[in-house]
């Protein structure tokens, strides 16, 4: 007998000796279970081993537990339980060069089917449909003595902040495919994320150590414009594609700069029209790989330190002199009149065909911020027009309400400090060629917004990457228009005032 109404993925259990996965389904009345044949796998980086050294190292195991393929740039092992996965891991790194990260066998069960914890299901005949919802789930869960929502009501009148914990661990478990009472829950939310985004990308999953915050600079008397989701959303459809698997795919390259699929790292040739021409590049990573191979550092290192910029300009170049640069700069530079492009000699392209594991996540992210959003405007209408001045407290003493609150909070969260980890060096996340991507991105969406702010009569002060400061009064207006460009909504641009 199946349940008829709607249910929400409350548990995923891995059965090792039966090479299984159980999916539970719940809500306050029913529960069913479903079982799953299932194999955990981990993706191997290639880079610098021969396959031939990877079989040596293999054969030290039982071959009757594994299974490898290769692949172009790394190996898949697919083993007949993850204790076997674990040990072969552990075998592969006691060898120099070799390592690799594992990721817990129900969250990889989970990425594979596309679903999540206290995701929503109905059932048609026998099997489960994913269907879209944000309702706090309603479910029974063992450690708790009433349901999930009963509890919570009775704990935001009488514990606000444990009401508060248990909405943002839910919150969390939804977002990133990690059980309520996981260990996970105490490691960075963004590096969770991007392991299920490089898993999804079948890509060897990094081990990355996590990193300390860095406190931000405060200006006083400004609003503070955080950019921050939306950066990894301009690397995304309808944007861009940019993901691991989906860069320099086999299948889209393209014939000319004007195609739609050409990256912003792509390397051209540019003759530079002016005498002793500078310019300040779009990326600080790639700029610095200029200085560091590049002739002439006791001239950038002069001219960075009287212009006091925070990174090496990019030059000198004399009239007629030809470079490799980005495509990026490339353009600004023509548009100058200081250089003109004369041809590529670095393609870099997205395909159009597949959709990038990193774009899918992301967008899938930014729809249920958007949903949040809408949901929590929504009730906050209705609760205001029949509560009067009693609205708030009518608000905040609904579960729905609080958890999706809390739910906002935490994605919004999560899409913020994306960026920030694919950006860093010492992050096992890190690309040369993401980091350059991003660094553009930030860089034209802070030129966008100086032009709408200049169009306004505003004058505006950049701090750094996806941030700038702007007067109080001057926020409303500016926001509009900048929201209207990229086609967002609040939830992507955050605002901080400060007094």
């Amino acid at each position: 007998m199946f349940p008829s109404g709607k249910t929400f993925l409350s548990r995923v259990t891995y059965l090792s000796e039966k090479r299984q996965v159980v999916a539970e389904f719940s809500n306050s009345s029913e529960k069913i279970s479903k079982r799953y044949s299932f194999f955990p796998r981990m993706h191997f980086p290639m880079k610098g081993i021969s396959q031939g050294s990877l079989k040596e190292v293999l054969s030290l195991y039982d071959s009757r537990r594994f299974k490898v393929d290769f692949e172009e740039n790394s190996a898949v092992i697919f083993a007949a339980t993850f204790s076997d996965l674990k040990k072969i891991n552990n075998l592969l790194s006691d060898s120099p060069g070799f390592s690799s990260n594992l990721i817990e066998p129900e969250r990889q069960f989970l990425i594979d089917r596309g679903w999540s914890y206290f995701d929503s299901f109905t059932f048609s005949a026998d099997e489960p449909q994913r269907v879209s919802s944000l309702d706090f789930p309603d479910v029974e869960l063992g450690f708790l003595s009433d349901s999930l929502p009963m509890t919570m009501r009775d704990l935001i009148s009488s514990n606000r902040q444990l009401a508060r914990e248990i909405a943002g661990r839910v919150s969390m478990s939804r977002v990133l495919r990690i059980p309520l009472l996981s260990s996970e829950m105490h490691r960075a939310a963004p590096e969770v994320f991007l392991e299920n985004v490089f898993f999804a990308s079948k890509m060897p999953v990094p081990i990355s150590p996590e990193k300390k915050q860095s406190i931000p600079l405060r200006v006083p008397h400004k609003t503070e414009i955080d950019f921050s989701a939306v950066t990894p959303l301009l690397l995304c459809r309808p944007f861009s594609n940019a993901g691991p698997e989906t860069v320099n795919c086999a299948c889209c390259r393209p014939a000319s700069l004007n195609d739609s699929n050409v990256l912003a790292d792509t390397i051209v040739k540019a003759r530079f029209l002016r005498e002793g021409a500078y310019f300040n590049s779009a990326s600080s990573f790639w700029a610095e790989q200029f200085h560091v191979s590049g002739q002439n550092k006791d001239a950038r290192a002069r001219r960075r330190a009287e212009y006091n910029y925070q990174f090496f300009p990019v030059g000198p170049f004399s009239r007629n002199e030809t470079a490799e640069i980005l495509l990026a700069d490339a353009v600004e530079l023509q548009e100058q009149g200081i250089a003109e492009i004369l041809g590529v000699t670095g393609w870099s392209w997205f395909c159009l065909q597949k959709e990038s594991a990193f774009s899918r996540e992301t967008n899938a992210l930014r729809e249920t911020i958007s949903s949040l959003e809408s949901s929590l405007d929504k009730e906050h209408t209705s609760v205001v027009a029949s509560n009067g001045l009693f609205f708030s407290q009518a608000l905040e003493a609904r579960p729905d309400y609080f958890y999706r609150k809390i739910f906002l909070e935490t994605a919004s969260s999560i899409l913020c400090s994306v960026s920030g980890v694919l950006s860093d060096r010492s992050s096992g996340f890190f690309s040369p060629k993401i980091a350059v991507l991003l660094e553009v991105a930030s860089f034209r969406i802070l030129k966008g917004f100086e032009e709408i702010c200049s169009s306004n009569g505003i004058a505006r002060v950049s701090t750094g990457p996806s941030r700038a400061f702007v007067d109080s009064s001057s926020v409303t207006r500016i926001l509009k228009d900048f929201s209207e460009a990229y086609k967002l909504n609040r939830p992507f641009v955050r605002l901080k005032t400060r007094f």
